[in-house]
C-alpha cells in the first residue's frame, strides 16, 4: 500500500493512482500516466511507482522503524536541519519541505539521527542525489544501529541549489532508494550553496540602556565596533 496523499491524493493497492483533480494535470510514472479530466473527475492508470517531479516515491507499509530525531551540522553548514518526531508517522513516505538544510560545496558535515523500532535486521540508509538528476547515488547506511553519526563530505561537483536526502528505515531487505519498504521513508531538501571563505560576526545589544557588549577573538583581544570578519572554524568569545 503506497499513500502519498498530499502529493498525489493517494497511490492505492496494485499500484493504481489516484489524482486529484484540483491541484495536478498530468504526471508520469514507468512509462504510464495519470490526469485530471474535465468536470473535475479524476482519471486513474496503473504502474508500479509513483513519482513527483523527478523522484519516484517508493510504496511501502509502515512498520514499526521510524525516525526520532535527525540533524545536519558542522562549520560548512550555514542553515542547521533539526527534525524530530514523537511518534510513528502514519503514512510510509513523508516529504519534508519545511525542515532542510544549507550545506556548502565542498564542505563537510555531520549527519546524526536516532530512531525507534530498529532490529538487527532493519536497513537504514541515508541517499543522496548531489547532482540534482533525480537519481540517489551515494549512500551511507547504519543498519541495525537506532543511533549514529556519519560525516558527510559534499562533492565539490554538487550542483547549487536544491537538492534531496532520503533516509530508509525498513525490514524487508531490499536496499536500494526507491524500493518498498516495510518501514518509513523520509525525503528532506538539502541545499547546495557556494563555499564561503570569509564570514562576518556582529555582535550588539538588544537594548543599550541595559548594558554592552563586547566580541573578543581566540586571544580575549576585543573587537573594535562588535564586528570583525573571520574564516570557518574560528573562535570568539561574547561578553
Amino acid at each position: 500500500m503506497c499513500d502519498v496523499e498530499g502529493i498525489f491524493g493517494g497511490c492505492g493497492d496494485d499500484g493504481i493512482l489516484l489524482f486529484p483533480a484540483t491541484k495536478y494535470g498530468i504526471a508520469f510514472f514507468n512509462g504510464f500516466y495519470g490526469e485530471t479530466v474535465a468536470g473535475g473527475a479524476n482519471r486513474t492508470s496503473v504502474g508500479q511507482r509513483c513519482s513527483f517531479g523527478i523522484y519516484f516515491l517508493p510504496c511501502g507499509t509502515v512498520d514499526r522503524a521510524y525516525l526520532k530525531n535527525l540533524a545536519i551540522r558542522g562549520k560548512d553548514v550555514t542553515d542547521e536541519l533539526n527534525y524530530s518526531a514523537t511518534a510513528r508517522p502514519s503514512k510510509a513516505y513523508t516529504l519534508h519541505t519545511s525542515d532542510k538544510a544549507t550545506v556548502q560545496r565542498g564542505g563537510t558535515f555531520e549527519l546524526s539521527y536516532t530512531a525507534e523500532g530498529i532490529s538487527a535486521d532493519t536497513h537504514v540508509g541515508m541517499w543522496f542525489d548531489w547532482d540534482g538528476d533525480g537519481v540517489f547515488d551515494i549512500c551511507h547506511s547504519k543498519d541495525g544501529e537506532s543511533q549514529g553519526t556519519i560525516a558527510i563530505n559534499v562533492p565539490d561537483t554538487a550542483r547549487l541549489g536544491k537538492s534531496r536526502l532520503r533516509i530508509r528505515l525498513t525490514d524487508n531487505a531490499m536496499t536500494e532508494a526507491e524500493e518498498d519498504v516495510i518501514g518509513t521513508v523520509y525525503d528532506f531538501i538539502v541545499n547546495v550553496s557556494a563555499m564561503k571563505t570569509d564570514r562576518i560576526v556582529t555582535v550588539s545589544p538588544n537594548d543599550t540602556l541595559r548594558g554592552s557588549v563586547v566580541l573578543e577573538n581566540a586571544e580575549g583581544t576585543p573587537l573594535a565596533d562588535g564586528s570583525t570578519v573571520c574564516a570557518a572554524g574560528d573562535r570568539f568569545t561574547v561578553k
